[in-house]
This record gives C-alpha cells, sequence and structure tokens, in this order.
C-alpha cells in the first residue's frame, strides 16, 4: 500500500498506471491511516520529495491482480466499520434502473449472489454508476462475474445492508482470476449449469435481497392482497400513474427532530414516543396521499420525506421558506400539485394497516418512468476527497 498526499497527484499520478510494473526507492514506512484503508495493513509507503518510480519490465513474477476479498457474511458484519474498504466478489444476478435520488444523485443497484446462493446489493454512485452500465452493455447475454472493490457496509431506514460505493472503487468484469474461477465452478456445480448456460443478469427497476416481493403486480394485486399468517408486511412492485393529490390528507407533518415520527402536543410540550422524551421543537417532513390507477384499477399511495421530495424535486423547506413558516396551511402548494400526471414504479408495502379498506399504502421507494436519457452529473465530495487525507495505491 502506498500513500500519496493530494499535493502529490499532479507529479506521480501520470506516472503510475494500473497494471504496470515500477521500481520504487527512497520512500518512507509509515503507519497506514486509521480509516479508508484500501487493504488491511497496519503500514504504507509514503512518497516525498526525494522517491523515484521508474518503470520496469514484466517477467510476470507479479501477479496482474491482487484482491483481498471478503465474504458476504463477513461484510455484513462490518456494517458502518470505515476501517478498511471492503472488496467483494460475485455473479451479477439483477442490475437496477439508473434512478436519482431525492439530494439528485444518480445510483445504480446491483444484486450480486455468491456461491452458497447468499446475495448482497451494492450500490454504485455517479461515475460509478455509469461506468458499471457502459461496461455490462457488451456482456448481456451472457453471465457476468465481477469483483467490486472500494466498499463501505451501510444500511438506512431500516433496510438490508447494502455495500455502497466510495471514490476508490472499481470494478473488474469477468477477470482471468482463480479466485473468481473458482466461483464460477462452484456455482456450476450447484445450479447444474455450464458456463455457457448460466443465466445473464436481469433488468429490473429496483433490486433487492428481500425475498416477499412481488415483482410486476398491478393495483388490483395489491388490493387484493392478504397477508400470510407468517408475514407483518408484503412488498408490492407496480407502475401507475398520478392522478390527483387528496385535498384531505394535508401535505406534511410535524416530525420529531430525530427520527421521524410524528411528534405530539402534551401540557403545552413536544413529545416523541419514539424517542420516549421531550423535544423542545419539530421539523415539518413531507406527508402526500396521492391517487393512482392503472390499467386494472384505482387506490392511493402515501408518499413520505424521501420519496416525495425525490418526485416533487425540492425539499420541503424550499416550499415552506417561500409560503412563510407562519402562513402553511393544509391547502396543497403548486409545486406539489405538479406530481399530477406522472408515470412511476412504485414499491409499496402492504400491512394489516391496509387490510380494512383505509388503503393509503405506504410507498417504500419510486422511481419515476421517462424517456429521457439519464444524465450525469459531478459526483458528490466524500470524506475521500478532503485535502486533508490520503490517497492511497493498493
Amino acid at each position: 500500500m502506498v500513500a500519496i498526499w493530494n499535493n502529490q497527484k499532479q507529479d506521480y499520478f501520470p506516472r503510475i498506471k494500473e497494471g504496470n510494473v515500477y521500481k520504487i526507492t527512497d520512500f518512507k514506512i509509515m503507519p497506514a491511516q486509521k480509516k479508508f484503508r484500501p487493504v488491511k495493513k497496519d503500514i504504507s509507503l509514503s512518497f516525498y520529495h526525494k522517491t523515484k518510480v521508474e518503470p520496469m519490465e514484466d517477467n510476470g513474477l507479479i501477479p496482474k491482480y491482487k484482491f483481498d476479498l471478503t465474504s458476504f457474511e463477513v461484510a455484513r458484519t462490518l456494517l458502518w466499520d470505515t476501517t478498511n474498504f471492503i472488496d467483494i466478489m460475485g455473479m451479477v444476478k439483477d442490475v437496477s434502473s439508473l434512478e436519482t435520488t431525492s439530494k439528485g444523485s444518480k445510483k445504480l443497484d446491483v444484486l450480486l449472489v455468491d456461491d452458497r446462493n447468499h446475495d448482497m446489493v451494492i450500490s454504485l454512485w455517479e461515475e460509478k454508476a455509469t461506468h458499471f452500465m457502459e461496461s455490462m452493455a457488451p456482456l448481456q447475454d451472457a453471465a457476468v462475474f465481477v469483483i467490486i472493490t472500494g466498499l463501505l457496509a451501510k444500511q438506512y431506514s431500516g433496510n438490508s445492508i447494502i455495500l455502497s460505493s466510495g471514490d476508490p472503487t472499481k470494478c473488474y468484469f469477468n477477470l482471468d482470476y482463480d479466485p473468481l474461477k473458482e466461483l464460477m465452478g462452484n456455482i456450476q456445480a450447484i445450479t447444474g449449469h455450464s458456463s455457457t448456460s448460466l443465466p445473464p443478469p436481469t433488468k429490473k427497476r429496483f433490486v433487492s435481497t428481500e425475498d416477499n416481493i412481488i415483482a410486476d403486480a398491478t393495483i388490483q394485486t395489491i388490493l387484493d392482497a392478504q397477508l400470510p399468517d407468517d408475514k407483518k408486511v408484503m412488498r408490492f412492485v407496480c407502475e401507475a400513474t398520478i392522478v390527483d393529490i387528496s385535498k384531505y390528507d394535508g401535505w406534511y407533518y410535524n416530525s420529531c427532530p430525530t427520527c421521524p415520527r410524528t411528534i405530539r402536543f402534551e401540557h403545552g410540550n413536544l413529545y416523541c414516543d419514539e424517542c420516549t422524551k421531550e423535544t423542545g421543537d419539530y421539523v415539518q417532513r413531507y406527508k402526500i396521499t396521492v391517487h393512482v390507477k392503472d390499467d386494472t384499477a384505482k387506490t392511493t399511495f402515501t408518499l413520505f420525506n424521501k420519496e416525495a421530495q425525490r418526485l416533487i424535486g425540492a425539499p420541503i423547506q424550499t416550499i415552506i421558506a417561500e409560503i412563510g413558516q407562519d402562513k402553511i396551511t393544509s391547502d396543497i402548494p403548486v409545486l406539489v400539485k405538479n406530481v399530477k400526471g406522472k408515470k412511476c414504479v412504485f414499491e409499496v408495502k402492504v400491512t394489516i394497516f391496509n387490510l380494512d379498506g383505509r388503503e393509503g399504502y405506504t410507498v417504500a421507494r419510486l422511481s419515476e418512468v421517462t424517456d429521457q436519457p439519464p444524465s450525469t452529473s459531478n459526483p458528490p465530495e466524500t470524506l475521500m476527497d478532503s485535502p486533508r487525507k490520503k490517497k492511497k495505491l493498493a
């Protein structure tokens, strides 16, 4: 592992290319940084003004690829651990559509499967997402095996643990690499497929490790759903058009500043039942009930803050600032009304709450259906972009 300071990149990056062999002299041995290590080492080489980098002939003695691979099971135990970046490998099972988050970032979800039939969602952001899509384009007709490096384990809103890309993330497709070939052989043995008959990746709107999601559902299917005795929630993915916004349900609610739960007023004080304490203040969050329809039926979906903001295109604070905090009412603002007519793919949850006829199914995720090609934008700054951080080359 080599540490190169940001102010040295202009000198060294043009001279060092992945896959080439170099002779490096006059360097320092330093303790590795405590966080965001690309490899699991406690020391690193540190370049300084006397360091020399000379290209050498590749005699084949140094392996072209070397990864510190982590299993899916171990990766899940590293939730929010930022000591080391995670390298993972698997067969690509599903690839989502490129979506735009409520903050305007581009995201692509990839579902990988290993030789124990375990799966893991990888979330690729910005140029990592677009590069993955471009690399996958010529590989769509056959099974794809990939190694993805530079990941961190994260979890949002109580969903499953996923691995998320960062600045050092790279994707390597169908490498001639022994562990990857072993994975392919094991999956062939388990499934009974030959190397040429393994299934290619499936294109989906959303990918998930959840086993209770019913894809390509209709609204009528959702309306007719009954919860099995062993399940408290079922999830459905359907495509529908927003035809109206309920004027009887308002468009926001007053929530705890710490969590998204509704606050209640008690004896002149603000109280959060989830946090079990007085909050002292509150914030407004979106809660919008929309009427939707498809070719089979009509119903109502409920959009909460993140998904509502994604569809509206502005945070609720922007709308409140325009109206004025002391002038907001339950009347639906024009910007919120603009979601009428939009066609989306919705992932909705059906719980016991919905089975008494009140509907209002909660939207867990959505993706607007558009004929416009996706655009790319500059990646957001991450911790690895800080001018005080080192850049690492494994």
